[in-house]
C-alpha cells in the first residue's frame, strides 16, 4: 500500500469521522441567518463553503504525500529547497494561530495535516541532505 493510500484511508476511517463529529460537538459554530444574526448557539450547520474548505484542505494536504513518498523511495532531496519548506511551515503556523483564535474547526483539521506533512518533509530534507565533507587539514 502506498503512503498516500494510507493517508486517504486515515481520512475516511470511521474512527476519524467520529473524531471530527466529537470535535464539532465540542466546538460548535453558531448558525446564522441571512441577516447575520445568530439562529441558535451551539448548532453547527455545514454549508457549501465549509465543504469546499474541507475538500480543498484535504487536497492540499494529500498533495504533499507523493513528494514525501518519492524522497523516501529515492533517498534524494537535492532538488528540494530548504527555504521553501521553512517558509511554507511558517505560513501554516501563522494560519493555524488565526484558525485557533477564531475556532475554525475545519480549517484547523486540514491545516494541521498539511503542517504535519510539511514538517515530515523538512525532517526528510535534513535527514537525507548530503553531508558536506570538511576540507583536508594541512
Amino acid at each position: 500500500m502506498r503512503l498516500y493510500e494510507i493517508i486517504a484511508n486515515f481520512f475516511t476511517s470511521k474512527i476519524n469521522i467520529n473524531f471530527i463529529k466529537i470535535v464539532l460537538d465540542k466546538y460548535p459554530a453558531p448558525a446564522y441567518n441571512k441577516d447575520n444574526k445568530t439562529l441558535s448557539e451551539g448548532v453547527y450547520l455545514m454549508n457549501v463553503y465549509d465543504i469546499l474548505q474541507l475538500v480543498g484542505g484535504m487536497i492540499l494536504s494529500v498533495g504533499a504525500i507523493p513528494q514525501i513518498e518519492q524522497i523516501i523511495r529515492t533517498k534524494s532531496v537535492k532538488d528540494i529547497n530548504l527555504t521553501s519548506i521553512i517558509t511554507l511551515i511558517l505560513g501554516m503556523v501563522l494560519m493555524q494561530i488565526y484558525a485557533v483564535h477564531y475556532e475554525l474547526v475545519m480549517f484547523i483539521i486540514t491545516n494541521s495535516v498539511s503542517l504535519l506533512l510539511s514538517i515530515v518533509k523538512l525532517g526528510l530534507k535534513i535527514y537525507y541532505e548530503p553531508k558536506k565533507e570538511a576540507p583536508p587539514t594541512k
